[in-house]
């Protein structure tokens, strides 16, 4: 692992744990990184929690409006005010598409950033918090964007999840199957096998690549965090180093406490494209 973190020019953490046997491998799992977009998880279970506790109705109807719309032309910014959604459609793309939008509509419902970070706190996480849109974290914000988080906090949410210990088991449940629904293909999924069930969030800004993934397997679940901040490379083509990186990890994580063969090596697709949306989420 050493090896391909030695790619990267910036700062970089790591935390790999098998869950069935409790093996753990750490480099920096305990520094604060900026989460970019992996903040829509605690936001996802707090939201939840809302829906579990009778707060919230999942399929009552929300109304877009202008000031919703975030800027980057995303499936939210594109919708036209007076437009309807369900709660449970808004979290579809919060979660699988990573909509920036949909994620700051969904981190209102939850009741704020504040509700969310104190979620956390009743749930034993001192270093994951929200920071964007939420009063008294301007400095944090100014620092690491819209969350912030350690690669060890993020595999326990993850690890939260798959266990049905965050909010109830049929929640729980629910955002196991959200969570392995994405968009995004191209980074620790490629070089893991089609058929492995494995759930993840990117986040993603210019200078800072992060990823979250637990994969099964017959003998537990393997979680696997690579966050990376203050990168020198901050180009986002499929060969850039911090992608390269994530890949690799992932790979290697499989290839050492997985079962079964890697996917064969292919070229990746869609072809590349010159154009790249930016999925700055600060809010």
């Amino acid at each position: 692992m050493q090896r391909v973190v030695d790619l990267l020019d910036g700062r970089v953490g790591v935390h790999l744990r098998h869950l069935g046997t409790g093996d753990e491998v750490s480099l920096g799992a305990d520094d604060l990184f900026p989460t970019a977009c992996i903040i829509k998880v605690p936001i996802l279970l707090a939201l939840m929690q809302r829906v579990a506790d009778g707060d919230l109705d999942w399929h009552a109807p929300l109304t877009m409006t202008e000031e919703r719309v975030y800027g980057l032309d995303q499936v939210v910014d594109r919708l036209r005010p007076g437009t309807s959604i369900e709660l449970a459609e808004l979290v579809h793309l919060m979660v699988s598409l990573s909509d920036v939008a949909a994620g700051l509509w969904c981190q209102e419902l939850a009741g704020g950033g504040a509700a969310v970070n104190s979620w956390l706190a009743d749930h034993g996480y001192v270093a994951t918090r929200v920071n964007s849109r939420t009063p008294g974290r301007e400095a944090e914000f100014a620092e690491f964007g819209w969350g912030q988080s350690t690669p060890r906090e993020a595999i326990d949410l993850f690890a939260s999840i798959r266990e049905r210990r965050a909010v109830t088991p049929a929640a729980d449940a629910y955002a196991d199957r959200a969570l392995a629904s994405t968009i995004f293909l191209q980074d620790s999924l490629f070089g893991l096998p089609t058929d492995v069930h494995v759930i993840l969030k990117i986040g993603a800004v210019d200078a800072a690549r992060s990823e979250i993934l637990l994969m099964s397997t017959p003998e537990g679940p393997l979680g696997c965090a690579v966050m990376t901040d203050e990168l020198a490379d901050t180009s986002w083509e499929f060969d850039s180093p911090a992608h390269v990186a994530i890949r690799e990890i992932a790979r290697l994580v499989w290839e050492e406490w997985g079962s079964g063969a890697l996917a064969s090596t292919q070229s990746p697709w869609p072809p590349e494209s010159s154009s790249r949306v930016d999925i700055e989420a600060s809010g």
